[in-house]
């Protein structure tokens, strides 16, 4: 009864989810971009997952199957890798510089 009652409490719960979301988080994000005036967005109307997926298909040796139910982080970073390659201006952002940037908004914001 005890091993219940603390397993299944709310402040568990919370832990437990705030975990699972972190899980979430870390395995769907891609790479991080510095940003640029010129920043040559995209005009077409593709849908950009499917831009990832043909583009993975067509430029690497995955196949369809292991490209479209890869985590979506991985497929990301191996977008920029492929478009890096192929020549796109692509100015990835750190880890370091991520966490300069999070100190500096935190030193600004009122």
């Amino acid at each position: 009864m005890r091993f219940w009652r603390s397993t299944f409490s709310p402040s568990w719960f919370r832990r437990e989810a705030e975990a699972f979301i972190a899980y979430v988080d870390e395995h769907s994000s891609g790479p991080k971009f510095w940003e640029r005036e010129d920043n040559g967005a995209r005009t077409d109307s593709t849908p950009w997952p499917l831009v990832v997926a043909t583009t993975l298909i067509r430029r690497t040796s995955l196949r369809e199957h292991e490209v479209w139910f890869m985590p979506l982080g991985r497929a990301l970073w191996y977008h920029a890798a492929v478009a890096k390659l192929d020549g796109a201006r692509l100015d990835i952002l750190t880890t370091e510089e991520e966490a300069m940037l999070e100190r500096l908004r935190k030193e600004v914001a009122p």
